[in-house]
């Protein structure tokens, strides 16, 4: 889930959206009609932070679950 603001709009409602990350939105801001930054919760596992990265590279049967078991030994 991501919400796209401009610079001023975040400046003008931060507390608004500062609530939005909390419940895990994305929040991309705009400058002059470009994307140049984007606020997101410093909640997240290192697992997802990578998977979000890898997005569209992984194998479609890519489970982040097993693969945690798999190198974790957990059988």
């Amino acid at each position: 889930m991501s919400v796209t603001v401009t610079s001023t709009e975040l400046k003008t409602n931060l507390g608004h959206y500062l609530d939005l990350v909390a419940e895990g939105f994305i929040i991309f801001i705009t400058r002059n009609g470009k994307v140049t930054g984007k606020l997101t919760s410093t909640i997240s596992s290192s697992v997802d932070a990578i998977t979000g990265i890898l997005e569209g590279k992984l194998p479609d049967d890519y489970n982040a679950n097993d693969i945690r078991d798999e190198r974790l030994g957990v059988v």
